[in-house]
């Protein structure tokens, strides 16, 4: 009898879904889910950082504030009109984080012209992901008040937030340097 019963089971098709990916050099794969809505974790003022709550776990982030002139110097943005949203910079820079004020101290220095001061004031608040992975920084908001906490808002439960999540975890790993 146990053995009709084993040879019955091996006859039993199962239906077997799997998720294609490519890893290489050893590389762990955590796959990110940007259709799952989070929870606002928390923010650190004091170092710039926000995390968010996931159905398949947390993750973390960092927060800058960036001038038009240095949006154009990390961007292929010319410079003109609006950003444009889930605008993504070319790096990922841990340098960025916690920016702020104005660049190249532009509302003291004498060498800026009065009508360019506003091109140096840090008002639109980037975003990046820093765990589990490195991601590039993402345009969060055109505020700058308080951009740790946006950026948690806006990745979690933002009306857009869909869009703005599935770009940043798709800019995981865009930006070099990685070792071949």
């Amino acid at each position: 009898m146990k053995k009709i019963f084993i040879i019955l089971l091996c006859m039993i098709t199962l239906n077997v879904n799997a998720t294609e990916m490519c890893a290489r050099n050893d590389t762990v794969v955590i796959p990110l889910d940007a259709t799952v809505d989070g929870k606002i974790g928390g923010f650190s003022k004091i170092e710039w950082l926000w995390w968010i709550t996931y159905g398949y776990g947390t993750v973390y982030g960092s927060a800058t504030c960036l001038s038009r002139k240095e949006i154009s110097m990390y961007s292929d943005w010319n410079g003109s009109g609006n950003l444009p949203g889930g605008l993504l910079l070319g790096t990922s820079s841990d340098e960025l984080v916690g920016l702020s004020g104005y660049y190249m101290n532009a509302d003291i220095n004498p060498d800026i012209p009065d009508s360019e001061k506003s091109d140096y004031n840090r008002s639109y608040c980037f975003c990046k992901l820093t765990h589990p992975m490195n991601s590039t920084w993402i345009l969060g908001l055109n505020i700058c008040s308080e951009c740790y906490n946006l950026c948690a808002q806006v990745l979690s439960t933002h009306h857009y937030a869909l869009g703005l999540r599935t770009v940043l975890f798709n800019s995981i790993g865009t930006v070099p340097p990685w070792t071949e």
